[in-house]
């Protein structure tokens, strides 16, 4: 499961992260796959991308949905599967949903050691916050063992983060998530069989299955 939070996603800019702008061939909610007259005030379009970003990398990873909705709270929800994620696919599902709204924004948006060290430290403490940063940081620290140092967790992470961003990349995968995030502005709540069916008409589900990176 995996929470939309604003307040503690929250990503400051100023020194926090690089960007690199995207030439995408299908633009951002726009054209014949999404054309948008009136948004609902509870489904804004970032909140929309975000979920429907979690929901395609569980999609690409082979891993069933149950629900994905916008409504509050906002979230994507899978089932339990029997074959496990590695962490780096555990990760980078947590981060696909803020790629997403990147990806909205025409940006990539990588993180820095020196915007994460915050959360690292934070983790550390035992101060562990509900948000998909949060989540995603104490999986990387789990990857490479407590005691190894934040360096290590914060390459473990970038490479999860990179796989992340790959898949947003990807024209078809990112047609999907516009599609399935029209649905969810339209209809507030979409189903798990729904969701993989908009997705499927894209990408091929489980078509990261096996997939990690070590960039």
């Amino acid at each position: 499961m995996s929470y939309f939070s604003k307040e503690c996603c929250s990503r400051p800019v100023s020194g926090g992260f690089t960007y690199d702008m995207v030439e995408s061939p299908i633009s951002p909610f726009s054209g014949a796959i999404v054309d948008i007259d009136v948004v609902p005030p509870s489904a804004s379009m970032d909140v929309a991308a975000h979920e429907a970003g979690h929901a395609l990398a569980h999609h690409l990873f082979g891993r069933r949905l149950s629900e994905v909705r916008v409504t509050e709270p906002a979230q994507c929800q899978s089932l339990s599967e029997p074959r496990p994620l590695s962490r780096q696919q555990s990760i980078a599902i947590k981060l696909a949903g803020m790629v997403a709204e990147d990806r909205l924004e025409g940006v990539v948006i990588h993180s820095t050691g020196f915007h994460l060290r915050r959360y690292f430290d934070k983790i550390r403490a035992l101060h562990l916050g509900p948000c998909d940063t949060c989540q995603a940081v104490l999986c990387a620290i789990g990857g490479v063992g407590a005691d190894a140092g934040n360096g290590a967790a914060f390459r473990f992470y970038r490479r999860a983060e990179n796989l992340a961003i790959e898949m947003m990349a990807d024209g078809y995968a990112w047609a999907g998530v516009q599609a399935l995030a029209y649905r969810l502005m339209t209809n507030g709540i979409v189903d798990g069989e729904t969701a993989h069916s908009v997705l499927s008409q894209h990408v091929e589900f489980g078509a990261y299955a096996d997939k990690e990176t070590h960039v």
